[in-house]
């Protein structure tokens, strides 16, 4: 079954836009399927695929912060 798209707007200032074009198109992808595979991982796995930390260096447990079994 096909679901309906959306779109979602994000900004980004135009040099990491720019660095995230040339490293999408050399992996023979687009910026759309890049976020669009970020975002089923994360939906998978329940977890950022990284670790977030504050600005004071101290890691935050990412599997806190999203709560299991919620969309």
């Amino acid at each position: 079954m096909c679901m309906a798209s959306v779109n979602v707007t994000i900004r980004l200032d135009e040099e990491t836009k720019k660095q995230f074009d040339i490293f999408c198109d050399n992996t023979g992808m687009n910026i759309t399927t890049a976020i669009n595979m970020f975002i089923k991982a994360t939906l998978r796995s329940r977890e950022l695929p990284f670790v977030v930390t504050d600005k004071n260096s101290y890691e935050i447990d990412t599997r806190r912060v999203l709560p299991h079994g919620r969309n």
